[in-house]
């Protein structure tokens, strides 16, 4: 497969090295990403194992921001416990000493799975934001473990004009920036390095009143100057990416990357929970107890509410019901489930035979398209069609709720205000996924004797509840559908041949490319097929 990019390439110690040749320390692995990968050839296998890698490494910043404070030591010292050390090297920083083939090889594959994910990310406005979020993070976390050498020499190759203050400046301004410039031991040290800059680059420095001011300038100690590029690396990252997507829309993309980039689209790497391969001995009687022990906050609201109202708006009707079919319930019982609420408030038979059961039967795969439908990710959730009025429990608790409704519903399951006190802060923060696992931590701290991961699925939430309650009832069983072979599986790529666009696509008819809709077309031929029921004359089909 052949990578675009630029026509000229450095020379090996161009690449490594910023002007001065003999001085290691100048080594850097911070990148701006100014510049495209070169032209070369790299396998189909390849274009998915970096990008696979990254998304790893992503992941494992997302993690950190969420369990502690961004650039707290905590942040990173977990950082470096979750990246194994080969990522590390690659990613943060090379041992010393290491050869410069290895690090420049690090550096092709560092540039080649940036852009790769780059252009996998650059089709939604979701994507876009997570995505540039943890690369922010990724350059933040390098940035600030550069040595000033290091620092110097990335600047100059960026073409960033950032110099240090000189020192007769430093000297006459050294009173005021000790007053105007928040340090923790309350002195500037010697070896403090001061960067004079044009105050638009430093406008959040400047809000936070953490600079001092003077006739348009703004003087940045080198530790917040980490902030203001990781600022401007945020503002270029998302002007290229959208360039990107406007130019992937005018293209013709060659059809072997469509399942690949799909597949890395996704963002999650955990379970997809669409085929029932785990079996928790679900059936509609036991819905109750295991609502109380194991569900997700979510989940719990929705079944709460179906069982006071005896009904479901739509949007909580499909992510209900896909949430209840990853955990294994079969679909007849899902059609006696919903069935037998509905009734109770007012529905007959035949209404809900042709306004609700065709929607159960679709998330099964049995009628329409007959495709299997996942259950949504907690992203997904937490960044789609939020409820509209009082009457639609769809959603996240943690976004959606209001701060007393969430703070009574903690209460009324039982957490002690400290518990509460701690989800409440971490919602309110935005963290909802973090809200969410240590509402799992503090409902199952009898149970737990490690530290939990982040929850990034509902469906994960109930599988590890249940595998710490009741560890004997998940059992392994086939998958209720046949699953999709892996992309890179079926395509058959020989020792030593690259795969190359040049090439004529490999045979994909017998690929079940079709196996997933997006949640768009779901949701428009479930309402298409609610707008075509046409009720018998009195009867009132609710939505």
């Amino acid at each position: 497969m052949e990578v675009f990019g630029s026509a000229q390439k450095p020379t090996r110690r161009q690449a490594i090295y910023a002007g001065k040749k003999e001085e290691t320390e100048d080594i850097f692995t911070v990148n701006f990403f100014l510049d495209p990968p070169y032209f070369e050839d790299i396998t189909l296998q390849d274009f998915e194992t970096y990008a696979l890698e990254r998304l790893k490494v992503l992941r494992i910043f997302e993690n950190a921001a969420f369990k502690t404070t961004r650039g707290s030591p905590e942040y990173h010292d977990l950082i470096l416990k979750e990246l194994p050390k080969e990522m590390r090297y690659r990613y943060v920083r090379p041992l010393n000493g290491t050869a410069e083939d290895v690090i420049l090889e690090n550096r092709r594959l560092d540039v080649l799975s940036h852009f790769i994910l780059r252009m996998v990310f650059s089709r939604n406005e979701e994507q876009k934001r997570w995505f540039i979020q943890q690369e922010v993070d990724l350059f933040r976390y390098r940035l600030s473990g550069e040595t000033a050498g290091s620092v110097g020499a990335f600047f100059r190759v960026s073409n960033f004009n950032y110099t240090p203050l000189p020192d007769e400046e430093f000297r006459n301004i050294r009173p005021i920036l000790e007053k105007s410039t928040f340090f923790k031991h309350g002195q500037i040290s010697v070896d403090t390095e001061f960067y004079k800059l044009d105050f638009l680059e430093a406008l959040a420095m400047v809000k936070k009143r953490h600079v001092f001011l003077s006739m348009g300038y703004a003087y940045v100690p080198r530790r917040l100057l980490v902030e203001v590029v990781a600022d401007r690396f945020r503002d270029y990252l998302g002007l290229e990416i959208a360039r990107l997507s406007k130019i992937i829309l005018e293209s013709q993309e060659d059809t072997r990357l469509l399942p690949v980039m799909a597949k890395l689209a996704v963002g999650y790497t955990g379970k997809d929970y669409s085929g029932g391969e785990l079996d928790f001995g679900i059936t509609p009687e036991n819905l109750d107890q295991l609502s109380t022990e194991s569900f997700p906050l979510c989940a719990r609201n929705m079944h709460e509410h179906m069982r006071k109202d005896h009904h479901l708006k739509h949007e909580a009707r499909l992510q209900f019901g896909l949430f209840l079919k990853g955990i294994g319930l079969s679909c007849d019982d899902a059609v006696r489930l919903f069935r037998q609420e509905f009734s109770k408030h007012g529905i007959s038979e035949k209404q809900f035979n042709q306004g609700y059961k065709y929607n159960v039967e679709h998330q099964y795969g049995r009628v329409g398209r007959r495709v299997n439908y996942a259950p949504p990710s907690c992203t997904k959730i937490i960044t789609t069609k939020p409820p509209n009025g009082p009457l639609e429990h769809h959603g996240c608790p943690f976004k959606h709720f209001t701060g007393s409704l969430l703070e009574q519903r903690l209460k009324t399951y039982g957490l002690p205000p400290k518990d509460m006190d701690a989800i409440k802060e971490l919602a309110q923060k935005g963290h909802f996924q973090g809200a969410c696992t240590k509402y799992f931590e503090f409902t199952h701290r009898k149970k737990l004797t490690t530290v939990v991961d982040q929850i990034q699925h509902p469906n994960q939430y109930f599988e590890e509840s249940r595998r710490l309650i009741d560890p004997d009832s998940v059992k392994d069983r086939p998958p209720i559908f046949s699953r999709r072979r892996p992309v890179l599986n079926a395509i058959k790529t020989e020792p030593g041949n690259s795969q190359a666009f040049s090439q004529a696509p490999p045979d994909m008819s017998d690929m079940d490319t079709d196996f997933h809709m997006t949640d768009a077309e779901m949701e428009e031929a479930m309402r298409a097929h609610e707008m075509e029921v046409d009720p018998s004359p009195g009867d009132n089909v609710a939505v």
